[in-house]
C-alpha cells in the first residue's frame, strides 16, 4: 500500500463513502446517547486487566473461554452505562476513546478465540498445557 498513489479523485458523494459516513455517525450519536455512569476509561482499564489475566503471555483453555464468555458481557454493560461528556461537533477525546473501546471489544474477542484455537506456544505466548516436565515450551 505505500506504494499505490494516494487518490485525490474519490468522490465525497459515493454511495459506500455516504454508508461508511451515516454508520459512523449513527454509532457516534449512540455512544452519546447512552448518558450512563461509566467512563470509557473505567471499560479500557477493566478489558485491559482481563485481557492480561486470560490472554496475556500465559494462556490455558480455561482462562481463554473464561474470557470469551466475559467479553461479551462487557459489551453489554459498555452499551448500557457508557458516559461520554460533550458533544460531536467539536473535538471529544472521550468520544473518540468510546469509539476505540467499541472496537477494542472486537479485538479481545479474536484474539482469545484465535488463541483458543492454537494449542502450540509461539513466540512470546506460552500455552500452559503445552510444556514439558521442566516447564519448558513444547
Amino acid at each position: 500500500l505505500a506504494r499505490t498513489p494516494h487518490r485525490d479523485d474519490v468522490d465525497d458523494d459515493h454511495p459506500v463513502v455516504q454508508e461508511v459516513l451515516a454508520e459512523t455517525e449513527d454509532r457516534l450519536n449512540l455512544l452519546l446517547s447512552v448518558d450512563g455512569d461509566r467512563t470509557p476509561d473505567s471499560f479500557h482499564r477493566e478489558l485491559g486487566e482481563l485481557m492480561w489475566e486470560f490472554c496475556g503471555m500465559a494462556r490455558t483453555d480455561t482462562g481463554l473461554r473464561k474470557a470469551l464468555e466475559r467479553i461479551p458481557q462487557i459489551r453489554e454493560e459498555f452499551w448500557r452505562r457508557i458516559k461520554v461528556p460533550g458533544t460531536g461537533e467539536e473535538f471529544n477525546q472521550s468520544l473518540e476513546k468510546a469509539n476505540r473501546i467499541v472496537d477494542y471489544l472486537e479485538l479481545a474477542e479474536l484474539m482469545c478465540l484465535d488463541a483458543l484455537h492454537r494449542s502450540e506456544s509461539c513466540g512470546g505466548h506460552f500455552r500452559e498445557e503445552s510444556q514439558t516436565p521442566d516447564g519448558e515450551a513444547a
